[in-house]
């Protein structure tokens, strides 16, 4: 039966479809009427909405034989399609087909969506109504109206909403949610019967971090603040997703750790390695004893945490008093305010110092300005203030028990002698302020009390070493004195010198000077002014003066004597001097050069002076000893040409700048050399002394290139090796012919270079038209008028 219904609805359709018709027959008008198909076999017109479907093709909502399918229904209603794939929407829950709630061919006004609102399941939607949302009606919720379809445009449009809350209060959400915690609904944490009370939102489990202590009764927004650069667009977004969870993050780091790390605390700004939740202030399980390295006592268990870790920033500190009791009220409360008001205004806080480097080193000092800085010597500024001080009170030195400081192992002084009975402030008060420090302890501190008296007597050598060298401490009588090493000084004694025994026969008393001494003692002569040379003629006169040469009459007398006996000299070496004796001088005694004068020494008739002084021999003159047998005629240096190695013979290559051959070697030497001329520096360039006799006039510069000393006629010259090689008429021409005005180099090689003027000067044929350039073309060398 089935298949005869389908085949019947199969001819029909065809019969009626626009194509059945003759060509010559127009389809039906599409009217509002109803179709005629529809007249015939349908149960009744078709609603409104669907009256288009009455002149097309029945199987556009039939299937064949199989009735009226949900997939027919879903093809037009696109966005019944799209709520079924919702897990939770009314279509998606029904199990109904279409046609069952939403039939059709029961005329045109007929409303296809009405259903009893007041018997209406809501719960089948996906969303039960429970209190709040019982008490409402529809059309508060659902408002969207059928503006936009042809029939019952005012009718409330139920179909749309979906089944959370977001889709009816989108506007009232306050928390603005964004990242993953968006896409959650607010039922996920608020429940309808008491929106704000019962919230089941679990922070430890969904927000990954238990709440405790005061944050458990903090509100949400004090730590999910609004993000202000949105805030200032409009738009009201809060940070409720990437939030840290160190504690820095969202409370001012207060202290100013700034990233500090230490070995045992690790990362300074966890807060909660000293600090619970549920008082902030007040259980600080901070132990500084146990978790530092520096243990607090005494007076430091008094003092606030800020009192010594204070801020970098050094206008922000309160200045501590200098006896380390704790800051003054009025300061702190200063400094405090002016932090409190940096936290508040949203800027940082002041960095602070935690950290001591060189806390074991330095100690006490690393807080406390060290007083004793410029007083005390180094040896004791590096103990710790612990040696004598303690936490319980600074100004009481209960380390140091009084008596019992050792000044010979603590400090560089040992008390001996006189010192041992003397008080501290005898030598540690000065102009009424405490001295622990004293210069000069190369010098035993000695004139860091007492003023020396040998200032402008002694050498500052010895004004430099200590007066402990000579006194002793017991008495400082000159009597007392220590046994004195004069060979520590710079003069040694020896010789004849020891047999001096009183010391003030060579120091005597030095006219106008007096020892400031009580009373008064004139002063000795210990400073003498020739120590570069010896000291000597502090005492003794020096007889060579005008004798010797300035160089070695202001040397050392010891240079040439001694101390056992004055008048034996020691050997001398001539070489030191300008003229260093070689050859036959070598055997001579110092008489055969250095005659002894008329002129007598100081003090004696007996001795004359010798001649040491010869100023010409600067210039090496042997004319000042020797009679010149040339009589001046070859100059005064007569090693130009002789020397002692030769026995004073001529030397042959006496004329080594320039070898003498052929002509020159048969000249006599004042040919050239005339008016004791001397040519030194010269080669064997001829332009020296034949400039007048050059025929070239320095065009050719290099004589020798051509002629010869043997034979200055003879020509060494080939013109064939240059670039014009000469043959013909050319052979016989005189060098100046072409050469002219001394020019060599350079000169053209074509014909035209020379005799252009001769080629001009033809008439017939007329060589100034072109084609005559080259006149090789029709002369030669050996015949110019012969054509070739």
């Amino acid at each position: 039966m089935q298949r005869i219904l389908a085949a019947l609805s199969l001819i029909l359709a065809l019969w009626v479809h626009p194509a059945a018709f003759a060509a010559d027959q127009p389809p039906p008008a599409k009217k509002a009427r109803e179709g005629l198909m529809n007249k015939l076999l349908a149960p009744g017109p078709l609603m409104e909405g669907h009256k288009k479907l009455e002149h097309t093709d029945c199987l556009s909502c039939h299937a064949a034989g199989k009735g009226v399918p949900d997939q027919k229904c879903l093809e037009c209603h696109k966005d019944i399609k799209q709520s079924m794939a919702r897990p939770k929407s009314f279509h998606k829950l029904t199990d109904k087909p279409c046609y069952a709630c939403h039939s059709d061919h029961k005329g045109r006004d007929f409303d296809a969506l009405a259903f009893d609102t007041e018997d209406f399941d809501h719960a089948k939607t996906g969303f039960p109504l429970a209190p709040k949302h019982q008490d409402i009606d529809c059309v508060d919720c659902h408002t969207a109206q059928r503006s936009d379809r042809a029939i019952r445009k005012t009718d409330h449009r139920f179909f749309g909403k979906t089944a959370t809350c977001v889709s009816c209060h989108t506007k009232d959400d306050p928390h603005a949610f964004t990242g993953k915690t968006a896409k959650k609904d607010c039922n996920s944490c608020h429940v309808e019967t008491t929106w704000k009370d019962k919230i089941t939102f679990d922070h430890k489990k969904d927000g990954h971090w238990e709440l405790k202590g005061k944050h458990a009764e903090a509100a949400c927004v004090d730590c999910h603040k609004p993000d202000l650069a949105r805030a200032a667009l409009g738009k009201k977004v809060f940070h409720w997703e990437g939030l840290k969870q160190a504690c820095n993050s969202c409370h001012a780091d207060y202290h100013g750790f700034d990233g500090l790390k230490t070995a045992k605390l690790g990362k300074l700004a966890s807060c909660q390695t000293c600090h619970k939740e549920e008082s902030w202030k007040t259980q600080i399980t901070f132990n500084h004893n146990t978790k530092t390295t520096y243990v607090l006592d005494g007076k430091h268990t008094q003092v606030r945490c800020n009192d010594c870790h204070l801020p970098l920033d050094k206008s922000l500190r309160v200045k501590a008093k200098i006896d380390g009791s704790s800051s003054d009220t009025a300061e702190r409360s200063k400094s405090a305010n002016k932090l409190s008001s940096l936290i508040a205004s949203g800027k940082d806080p002041p960095l602070r110092q935690y950290h001591w480097e060189h806390l074991s080193k330095n100690g006490c000092a690393a807080c406390h300005t060290n007083p004793h800085i410029g007083k005390f010597p180094p040896k004791l500024l590096a103990k710790p203030c612990a040696s004598c001080h303690v936490t319980s009170s600074w100004l009481e030195l209960t380390r140091l028990e009084k008596g019992k400081f050792d000044h010979n192992t603590l400090t560089k002084f040992a008390l001996t002698g006189k010192h041992e009975g003397i008080s501290c402030k005898s030598c540690h008060v000065k102009d009424g302020k405490d001295i622990y420090k004293f210069a000069n302890a190369d010098k035993q501190f000695c004139v860091s009390c007492h003023a020396s008296v040998h200032k402008e007597q002694f050498s500052p050598s010895f004004n430099s070493a200590s007066c402990a060298d000579c006194h002793g401490t017991k008495t400082f009588a000159a009597s007392m004195l220590k046994s004195f090493d004069h060979n520590e000084t710079r003069f040694k004694l020896d010789g004849d010198h020891l047999k001096v025994k009183a010391c003030d026969t060579c120091h005597i008393r030095a006219p106008g000077k007096m020892l400031a001494t009580k009373p008064p003692k004139p002063a000795g002569q210990f400073i003498f002014a020739h120590a570069s040379s010896g000291f000597c003629v502090d005492c003794h006169k020096n007889v060579h003066i005008g004798q010797f040469h300035t160089e070695f009459a202001e040397k050392d007398c010891r240079t040439c004597h001694n101390t056992d006996t004055f008048l034996k000299r020691k050997p001398f070496d001539h070489h030191t001097t300008a003229y260093e004796i070689t050859g036959k001088h070598i055997p001579l005694s110092c008489e055969k050069c250095h005659t002894p004068t008329k002129e007598a020494f100081p003090g004696t008739k007996h001795h004359a002076k010798a001649k040491f002084i010869f100023p010409d021999l600067a210039t090496r003159n042997c004319a000042t000893c020797h009679v010149d047998p040339h009589k001046g005629k070859f100059g005064g240096r007569c090693v130009e040409c002789h020397n002692e190695a030769n026995k004073w013979a001529s030397i042959g290559s006496f004329h080594k700048n320039y070898t003498l051959t052929g002509a020159h070697n048969l000249l006599a030497c004042e040919q050239c050399h005339f008016k004791d001329r001397r040519l030194t520096g010269l080669n064997d360039n001829c332009q020296f002394c034949h400039r007048k006799d050059d025929r070239h006039q320095g065009g050719l510069p290099d004589c020798a290139s051509c002629h010869m000393q043997q034979t200055w006629s003879a020509n060494t010259f080939h013109h064939s090796m240059t670039d014009f090689p000469l043959i013909g008429a050319h052979r016989v021409a005189e060098c100046n012919a072409c050469h002219k005005s001394g020019v060599y180099q350079g000169s053209p090689t074509d014909c035209a270079g020379c005799h252009i003027k001769e080629a001009r000067a033809v008439a017939f044929p007329n060589h100034k038209q072109p084609g005559f350039e080259d006149c090789g073309s029709c002369h030669n060398q050996f015949t110019f008028h012969a054509k070739k």
